[in-house]
């Protein structure tokens, strides 16, 4: 099961490359409006740009807890479920590195870039500008900042990981679909 792409559709060569006309360039107006509207109207994109940040932080922040929630949930039921059994490959295929080696490379990957480099800086940044706890004794504001690096750093960022890296490893290897985050919604939008 490979995604073909078919004179059917709106797919066709731009700039060298195989594109959806209609996806791309909406997505391209979008994005020249958005960095066009900033670069000349600077003072009213800070107004309205930070207004629509504090809008998804106040009322968008728990679709995220729930979500990061759900792929903890989703990574454990796919490594222990009747799922955890699939080979990524194929049922014949061989690790190309052992065990250790994989640990090895995903904790240099995903720990050296956030801990490395954030480790420090997010809970500073945190007890410096407290997202949540403004006002409050610095003591609190410090365990509040850590609770944060935590959730960025520790199980929950390896949950997005994982699932990411899961869905383009089972979608590339064993269903022989492109290494692109559409090949997953396949079964549910199809082409």
């Amino acid at each position: 099961m490979s995604i073909k792409v078919t004179r059917k559709e709106s797919a066709s060569r731009f700039l060298g490359l195989v594109v959806n006309k209609t996806v791309f360039l909406s997505a391209l107006a979008v994005i020249v409006f958005s960095v066009g509207f900033t670069l000349i109207f600077q003072e009213e994109a800070d107004y309205y740009f930070g207004m629509a940040q504090t809008f998804v932080s106040a009322h968008g922040g728990w679709i995220y807890t729930l979500a990061v929630n759900l792929f903890i949930v989703f990574c454990l039921y796919m490594a222990f479920g009747k799922f955890g059994a699939i080979r990524i490959g194929g049922d014949k295929a061989k690790p190309e590195f052992s065990l250790w080696a994989w640990f090895a490379m995903l904790f240099s990957a995903g720990i050296g870039n956030g801990l490395v480099l954030f480790s420090i800086a997010d809970p500073v940044r945190d007890f410096l500008n407290p997202p949540r706890l403004a006002g409050h004794e610095p003591a609190l504001i410090a365990q509040e900042a850590i609770n944060f690096s935590f959730l960025h750093h520790g199980i929950h960022g390896w949950a997005i990981y994982s699932v990411v890296g899961l869905s383009l490893a089972y979608f590339t290897f064993n269903r022989k679909m492109p290494l692109t985050l559409r090949s997953a919604f396949y079964p549910l939008l199809g082409n």
